[in-house]
């Protein structure tokens, strides 16, 4: 029985699937299993799978979002160490021993660098968007949340944790926040290094970057049990350039560290625009929990 579970969630992921499980063929550690949990309502990804028998494969009949994808794919996994991996990530040959070597050295969960596969400046710009915790020129050290396109965790960690919630993209967040409440330590892992390929057009990108954004206050604001004064400061916080000059700073610095300042300042525009987009759709989400925390409770309705 192998230790090591690689857990993938697929939907429609037949344009970098056949990439993705292709580099994990040419890992250096081969002493793995992959899961691959399917809820595509086309066969191409289903068809894909014909070349990858090695793959473990799980076709579901109804969508799943995709931490409900691996918390599925965690119940068939053998390993005792899981890794998250996206179907649309490509990893470096040395990806997953360097995974294993951290995780051996710090007895920690670790998560790896994430880097861009396309070179043109509408990717460039949403991976800094979007990847700007993850980047590969970060320093290594502990890390406070990580994303679960290139995270490994043990399934004593998971149960500890439980699963991930199921109905909500930012669930990585939860985890890896609630992994480090419990005690635990993330290590980020910067040569542990996987690129995402990000086939998005402009509308995608900003339509998804703003729902995210929404989706994270509206859990944000839930979690932390906000008055209607911390929503209406989050809002105007979040309205104004001051976050957004912050988040440009803070990954201009990063990339600085990379020496990938001339790359980060040709897409810039489109990295601004992804983080106002996102702060937008927190704003709308923080407008909506000033609105809830004001309205009066209503009396039941009572029949004469």
């Amino acid at each position: 029985m192998t230790s090591v579970s690689i857990i993938i969630p697929a939907y429609e992921s037949h344009p970098t699937l056949s990439r993705c499980l292709q580099a994990l063929r040419g890992q250096s550690w081969q002493d793995f299993e992959i899961v691959l949990v399917d809820s595509s309502v086309h066969d191409h990804t289903q068809a894909i799978l014909a070349d990858f028998p090695e793959v473990r494969y799980h076709r579901h009949s109804g969508r799943l979002l995709p931490f409900a994808a691996r918390n599925l794919a965690i119940q068939f996994a053998q390993g005792e160490i899981l890794v998250s991996l996206d179907p649309d990530v490509y990893a470096a040959t040395d990806w997953l021993a360097r995974l294993l070597a951290c995780h051996q050295q710090q007895g920690a969960a670790v998560a790896g660098g994430v880097t861009c596969y396309r070179q043109g400046l509408l990717d460039w710009g949403a991976h800094f968007c979007k990847y700007h915790g993850g980047l590969p020129y970060h320093t290594p050290g502990p890390v406070g949340s990580a994303a679960s396109a290139n995270l490994l965790f043990t399934r004593e960690m998971y149960t500890t944790v439980g699963h991930f919630r199921d109905d909500l993209y930012c669930s990585d967040y939860l985890f890896t926040r609630a992994l480090v409440n419990r005690g635990y330590t993330i290590w980020f892992e910067p040569a542990a290094l996987v690129s995402h390929d990000h086939p998005v057009t402009w509308r995608t990108y900003l339509q998804e970057r703003y729902s995210r954004g929404q989706e994270f206050g509206v859990v944000r604001a839930q979690l932390e049990h906000w008055s209607a004064a911390q929503a209406l400061l989050w809002t105007i916080l979040s309205v104004l350039p001051i976050r957004l000059a912050r988040l440009l700073l803070k990954t201009g610095r990063t990339a600085h560290k990379g020496k990938a300042v001339g790359r980060y300042l040709q897409a810039l525009p489109v990295t601004a625009l992804g983080f106002e987009a996102w702060l937008l759709g927190e704003a709308s989400a923080y407008g909506q929990a000033i609105i809830s925390s004001t309205l009066p409770e209503r009396e039941p309705h009572r029949h004469p």
